[in-house]
């Protein structure tokens, strides 16, 4: 969505993790201009859908720069760690962890 976006550029973050549905900006295109950014690319960034699960949305998602396509339902831990893995990856933003709350 356009309001993620506007929000990834200008607050600090670890990771994006988007729905394909999603209002004014579907969650492929969301991750095509993440990886446009040259301030946002190298943030890890998952799909996460319930909706567009077929191996062609899925190829869709990776080919638009997203690093996991996770069907829903997935739980939380499958979830931390895809982002704990992928922020872990060199080249990853300086100091980007995936966390946890307490």
């Amino acid at each position: 969505m356009i309001e993620a976006l506007e929000a990834a550029r200008a607050s600090p973050f670890y990771a994006v993790t988007s729905d394909v549905l999603m209002p004014r900006m579907d969650g492929y295109r969301l991750c095509y201009e993440i990886r446009r950014d040259k301030n946002l690319l190298n943030f890890p960034d998952i799909i996460y859908t319930s909706t567009f699960t077929s191996s062609g949305d899925e190829h869709l998602a990776l080919t638009a720069g997203a690093d996991r396509f996770i069907r829903k339902p997935a739980d939380a831990k499958a979830i931390l760690g895809a982002l704990s893995q992928l922020c872990e990856q060199p080249g990853r933003r300086s100091g980007a962890r995936a966390r946890t709350a307490p």
